[in-house]
């Protein structure tokens, strides 16, 4: 167990090493500091290394012919300033419409007619009226008239007219 204990900490010590040499030369290279182009001495002794394998001509590499990269373009600022402020408000500025009222908020559920006044049973969202002429529903309907098939209400905050169908008979 101590020979393989030692050899594998012997690899991991090498492994270390490697990684270590490999960043320093990529880290030297990003930052210009390693030359790009070989000197004619190195070129030619590879030159030499070429033929001791094989047959076939020398190539020479023409060193003063080699050029520099372009340089890659900047890359964009992940972390620029930003401003969270509402852009400024166009300067013409439109009319904005008249003020309209809503929809009839009411949904009809019926009527009752009962020595000569006509009840209306509306409802809306989870609340059920029962109301007649003159009636004020929430604060801001009026019953205006209840006149054969149409039910007139007024919208109080703008005193706009509104008409409902209720439909001829009971």
């Amino acid at each position: 167990m101590q020979a393989s204990t030692a050899r594998r900490w012997l690899l991991l010590a090498g492994a270390l090493g490697l990684s270590l040499a490999a960043t320093g030369w990529l880290g030297a290279e990003e930052n210009g500091v390693a030359e790009t182009a070989a000197t004619t001495k190195d070129v030619a002794h590879a030159a030499d290394r070429v033929d001791d394998r094989g047959p076939g001509p020398a190539t020479e590499i023409q060193v003063a012919a080699l050029t520099r990269r372009a340089a890659v373009p900047p890359v964009k600022e992940l972390f620029d300033a930003r401003t969270w402020q509402s852009p400024p408000a166009p300067s013409a500025r439109q009319d904005a419409p008249p003020p309209s009222a809503p929809t009839l908020p009411f949904v009809y559920l019926g009527k009752m007619i009962y020595d000569g006044a006509t009840t209306v049973f509306l409802a809306s969202q989870d609340r059920n009226f029962t109301v007649k002429e003159g009636d004020v529903i929430d604060g801001s309907y009026r019953v205006d008239s209840i006149k054969g098939p149409l039910l007139t209400l007024t919208y109080l905050p703008l005193d706009t007219q509104q008409t409902m169908h209720i439909g001829d008979q009971n």
